[in-house]
């Protein structure tokens, strides 16, 4: 699941650029 984690994390930095 390293895709899950990735993806994650790419949400959670484009919340935090938002």
């Amino acid at each position: 699941m390293t895709w899950t984690l990735s993806f994650q994390t790419h949400t959670i930095l484009v919340l935090i650029c938002e």
